[in-house]
């Protein structure tokens, strides 16, 4: 068994693409590199495969987060800190749980301390999981780099993007060419670069989003108290910002409400995203490979400023994933009720 995931033929070679897929195709990590792996003792397996694999290339460190501090984190330890300083890593892994609140004063000051720091190419993977490994990890990413590069060349110049789905996601996503669509394929080559692992989306931030979208998966530490939801939460924007959220799931209303309410622009629309690992059938609950998922995503807060060029910010960062979506860029359609309308080139 590979951490409560039932053992059948195929597991462990699906398993062993999808460290290999970290450590060669996306982190391409080599010879000359100085690698360190973040990981905590409910990911350790995942961690220490990642590690383990990566030892065969490159000197490699393992760095447990609660052997430095407790759970849930809220700061950066001195300790932790001191073991990468003394490292000095060229590439970066965090293959962890993400707990409630960590993400302003633990998880950003780390990516930003490998990152800008050390200029250290990082994965990041937070609650990572057996069932990611086995699927939208150990899929071909050759293929999911071809649908990447289509996409941008469409969503690149936008100015309108509308947003339907079945369940009454009704958006209308405005665009500044002031602001940058980021693509990511999953290659993380550059020194100082980051990001998210699985991978195959393509980001901006939006200048103005006005509607309501229906969500079946919440981000941060709500997709992994939650899963896929029951019933959605809906929520209501007007002018890039919240200003209504209904759900029949009263703790999961309130939670997310005072989240979002908690931060300066916490309730504010930082991203809007095309999702497109294409191979995935169905959503697991986790946001980190869901929000992948071809389809649409947003979220509230944290613009990933350095990367689309957007001139606010915020501490918090929570996606939403509605379903079935049908996408509408500049008058043309490029999905219809979740499934691209478009050749993508990649032959899926």
């Amino acid at each position: 068994m590979i951490s409560g995931v039932e053992y059948n033929q195929g597991v462990m070679p699906k398993f062993q693409k999808a460290v290999e897929n970290i450590v060669v195709n996306c982190l391409q990590i080599k010879g000359s590199d100085r690698v360190v792996v973040v990981t905590d003792q409910e990911r350790l397996e995942i961690g220490t495969a990642i590690a383990d694999r990566s030892r065969q290339v490159a000197e490699t460190k393992l760095v447990i987060i609660e052997e430095h501090i407790s759970r849930p984190a809220k700061d950066l330890p001195d300790s932790l800190k001191k073991v990468i300083d003394e490292f000095k890593p060229t590439v970066s892994a965090y293959a962890a749980t993400g707990k409630p609140g960590e993400l302003p004063g633990f998880r950003m000051p780390l990516i930003n301390h490998l990152v800008k720091t050390h200029k250290a190419r990082h994965g990041h993977m937070v609650g990572i999981e057996d069932k990611l490994m086995l699927s939208g990890m150990s899929l071909d990413y050759g293929k999911v780099q071809k649908a990447i590069a289509k996409l941008y060349k469409i969503l690149k110049p936008s100015r309108v993007i509308k947003i339907t789905c079945p369940y009454g996601t009704d958006l209308t996503v405005k665009l500044s060419p002031k602001i940058r669509w980021v693509p990511t394929d999953g290659r993380i080559t550059t020194s100082g670069e980051w990001s998210n692992l699985p991978e195959g989306e393509i980001f901006t931030c939006p200048e103005q989003v006005n509607g309501k979208v229906v969500a079946w998966v919440v981000g941060d530490h709500f997709s992994e108290k939650f899963g896929v939801l029951k019933e959605p939460l809906v929520i209501t924007i007007e002018n890039a910002v919240i200003t209504k959220v209904e759900s029949e799931n009263e703790e999961l209303r309130e939670e997310f409400w005072e989240y979002v309410s908690h931060y300066e622009n916490g309730k504010r629309v930082g991203e809007f995203a095309v999702g497109a690992l294409l191979g995935l059938n169905e959503l697991t609950g986790n946001l980190l490979q869901d929000e992948k998922f071809p389809g649409v995503h947003m979220a509230f807060g944290h613009p990933y400023t350095e990367k689309t060029g957007a001139k606010w910010d915020a501490e918090s960062h929570v996606d939403v994933i509605p379903l079935q979506v049908s996408i509408v860029v500049d008058g043309r359609e490029i999905m219809r009720d979740g499934k691209f309308t478009i050749d993508l080139g990649a032959n899926v």
